[in-house]
């Protein structure tokens, strides 16, 4: 049975960077086979980051939004409950990590 990961991506005037970062996220788990689900949550943006996230992404991707911003433990609790896959992860929209780590990470 293939494992599922439900990922949190917190993002706030991040438009530079969060398409990297979803894309590379969705690119290894697609490579590794993983069933996901991806939680984009736009943390008082005040950029163009959220017309992006949501012109970009679809596929298996939900969005949610707070006017002001709250912090990731307000988005870790906000969403937590819902989730129904095997393993949890929250990440930052911020493409730290370098598109060859995902793979590691995912593998």
């Amino acid at each position: 049975m293939k494992s599922s990961i439900t990922i949190l991506i917190c993002y706030r005037n991040e438009e530079k960077n969060i398409v990297l970062t979803g894309s590379a996220i969705i690119k290894a788990l697609k490579k590794n086979s993983i069933k996901y689900k991806i939680i984009f949550f736009n943390d008082g943006s005040t950029d163009d980051s959220e017309k992006i996230v949501k012109k970009k992404f679809s596929k298996n991707c939900y969005f949610y939004s707070n006017k002001l911003p709250k912090g990731t433990r307000y988005m870790y609790k906000k969403v937590v409950k819902s989730v129904k896959s095997d393993y949890f992860s929250i990440m930052s929209g911020n493409n730290n990590f370098k598109t060859g780590d995902y793979n590691k990470l995912f593998s």
